[in-house]
């Protein structure tokens, strides 16, 4: 057993995170035609008893179990400091004009700051991890949907991600999907 196997699951996901981090950051100060660059993220380290999830900027990951989908993550974005401090509704976070601007993001900075999660998978729940690709495109009661619908997961995916290219996705798409 080596030594990451015995460090804790928050410690191996912020490690990872760091990583990611430093390696986005380093291409930024090297090469000019990435000055400025950064990223998003969401990821999740699952084991057989426990799950750890991580997400910087507006990288999401949500929960589905019993038929219900919830967000695991919260966005770091200026909408969602608005929503949180009652500035506006939830529901007018999604077309609010600025609703694209991040408020952290990996490989801006020589460290990152993310948050992380311990949600409790049960057998069966699902883990959809998406881009704002997807969570500014698809509801997130059509994202329960299509992949109840679609009980094969990489059928999922292609719905979901064609449900999101037909309706213009203004940013790219990406989706894991497991299930436990």
């Amino acid at each position: 057993m080596n030594r990451k196997d015995k460090l804790p699951l928050d410690a191996v996901i912020l490690e990872g995170t760091e990583r990611a981090n430093a390696v986005v950051y380093e291409r930024s100060v090297s090469d000019l035609a990435c000055e400025g660059m950064g990223t998003t993220l969401a990821a999740a380290l699952v084991t057989a008893k426990s799950c750890r999830v991580v997400n910087v900027g507006e990288g999401r990951v949500y929960l589905i179990s019993g038929g219900a989908i919830s967000q695991v993550t919260r966005d770091h974005s200026f909408v969602e400091d608005l929503v949180e401090r009652g500035i506006i509704r939830r529901e007018e976070a999604r077309t609010h004009p600025r609703k694209n601007i991040t408020t952290r993001a990996v490989g801006v900075e020589p460290t990152v700051e993310c948050d992380v999660f311990a949600p409790t998978l049960k057998k069966n729940d699902i883990l959809l991890l998406c881009s704002d690709g997807l969570s500014n495109t698809v509801t997130d009661e059509e994202l329960l949907n299509t992949v109840v619908q679609n009980k094969e997961l990489p059928k999922a995916a292609q719905a979901l991600l064609e449900l999101a290219l037909e309706r213009g996705a203004p940013d790219n798409v990406t989706i894991g999907l497991l299930r436990k």
